[in-house]
């Protein structure tokens, strides 16, 4: 028989019993078959976490561009805001040195009214 022939041949290479070799290469295939399918347990949990991770990163880049939407708006409000002050103060230096020029002026057409009356009185008899 062709099986007790191949048997003889391995026993005397120093194999145990072919049953005991088919039996431990049997368990050898169920220890893979089991370490396989933890492969592919461990796989779908990183598949799902690299999902979840995808999912974040989605999230956080929404979130990232909204924060700088906001920025920018923040930027512009106070960049108007810097443009309106520096328009009033121009406003105000503008108003301020005509204010002033008036003054001046009205000092001015003060002083020389002054001097005319001065002037009218020391020349008017009646006064004297």
């Amino acid at each position: 028989d062709a099986f007790v022939e191949i048997e003889k041949k391995f026993k005397q290479i120093g194999g145990e019993s072919l049953v005991k070799a088919y039996a431990a290469v049997g368990t050898k295939k169920n220890k893979w078959k089991a370490l396989y399918e933890n492969v592919q347990t461990d796989r779908g949990l990183l598949e799902e976490k690299w999902k979840n991770v995808v999912n974040e990163n989605e999230t956080l880049r929404k979130e990232l561009t909204q924060i700088k939407k906001e920025r920018d708006r923040q930027i512009n409000l106070k960049k108007q805001a810097e443009r309106a002050l520096s328009q009033s103060e121009n406003e105000f230096r503008a108003r301020t040195d005509a204010l002033e020029k008036e003054r001046q002026e009205f000092e001015e057409g003060m002083t020389k009214q002054k001097k005319s009356f001065g002037q009218r009185t020391k020349n008017n008899p009646s006064t004297k």
